[in-house]
């Protein structure tokens, strides 16, 4: 198997009920030069033995295990300082991702080398149905800010797709980091 280059970094706690569809769907991309990286903050539910089971089928998956509960912020954090691959991005541990989406958001990034990040659309489901568009921020740190925080995103940027050079600085998020210092693009 060649060697991977993207990491999908999964943070995850008390998800038995969707952790194996999410599973399957890392499992599933279009991508193969990946490595899924679970993180399952200490619970007290299947989620341990149904992330196992899934690594046992398949060797990209890495399984660790936290002894302590973290919470989200701390666990996302013990991921991407995993991280040994030139790209990565948070996969939401009950979240849904098409079979393209890591191939798609790669080509943006090699297509765009001064892109730091790339992000798509965002359709969100259960009792709160719509889209959130993607968008392209460009120009100066400043503006690229403004319209972080004036526009409609509502979590896509989360789901980016990240140059690990970004993770370069430990106690920072490296989305602040993508949003002052390179184009972040959006991928459709």
């Amino acid at each position: 198997m060649p060697k991977a280059d993207v990491t999908i970094c999964i943070p995850t706690w008390q998800a038995e009920p969707f952790i194996e569809r999410t599973l399957a769907c890392a499992r599933a991309q279009t991508y193969d030069r990946i490595r899924i990286l679970v993180s399952v903050d200490r619970c007290d539910d299947a989620t341990e033995a149904i992330c196992r089971n899934q690594a046992a089928q398949d060797s990209r998956i890495d399984v660790r295990v936290q002894e302590e509960r973290l919470g989200w912020s701390r666990n996302a954090h013990f991921l991407l300082d995993q991280v040994d691959t030139e790209f990565c991005f948070l996969y939401f541990h009950d979240d849904i991702i098409e079979p393209t989406y890591t191939e798609r958001l790669l080509a943006a990034l090699v297509d765009s080398p001064d892109a730091k990040s790339a992000h798509c659309d965002l359709e969100r489901f259960g009792t709160q149905r719509a889209i959130d568009p993607g968008c392209t921020y460009e120009g100066t740190a400043a503006e690229r800010l403004v319209r972080l925080l004036v526009g409609p995103v509502k979590g896509a940027l989360l789901r980016s797709m990240l140059r690990s050079e970004l993770l370069a600085k430990p106690s920072d998020f490296p989305l602040s980091r993508a949003i002052a210092s390179g184009a972040l693009i959006t991928s459709r």
